[in-house]
């Protein structure tokens, strides 16, 4: 996931930065957050330990996102952009099936507005606008389902 999302912070880099969660900011110029994030093993250790409490509980923090344009596909929960910590909780439904190449209705699809404005070409809010750090954290579930908490930081 980790290099998935640098790919795709690569991939949108000309598109122009987005500043606030998705359907909610603005589009802003120039990024202030780094296009390649850098893994950060402490980011990581507290993502992974979110990833095991909201697969106990079911209950990611944050505002949620639903998929664009699309019902029935998979959510995002968002918290902390104007914060040192930016969170994206999701969970891979094994029931929702992608679509070929594109995985259509996987929250981590490209055709998904919602985490092209949220993560993609993201570029945060002031006062922490300078994100160039990223932990990632995975917990399986015993349906095949993933409980995945990314976490960005300063």
């Amino acid at each position: 996931m980790f290099d998935y999302i640098n790919q795709m912070r690569g991939e949108y880099a000309n598109h122009g930065g987005y500043d606030g969660y998705p359907w909610k900011g603005t589009n802003k110029d120039p990024y202030t957050w780094t296009v390649k994030l850098s893994w950060d093993d402490a980011l990581a250790k507290e993502a992974q330990t979110e990833a095991d409490a909201v697969a106990s509980s079911g209950s990611p923090k944050g505002e949620r996102f639903a998929y664009q344009n699309v019902g029935g596909a998979e959510a995002i929960w968002l918290t902390g952009i104007d914060t040192p910590k930016y969170m994206l909780t999701a969970k891979s439904d094994i029931n929702i099936e992608g679509k070929g190449a594109a995985l259509e209705y996987k929250w981590h699809s490209k055709g998904n507005g919602t985490v092209r404005m949220g993560i993609f070409y993201q570029t945060g809010s002031d006062p922490h606008a300078n994100k160039c750090k990223l932990g990632v954290g995975k917990a399986d579930l015993s349906d095949g389902s993933v409980w995945w908490v990314l976490i960005f930081g300063e």
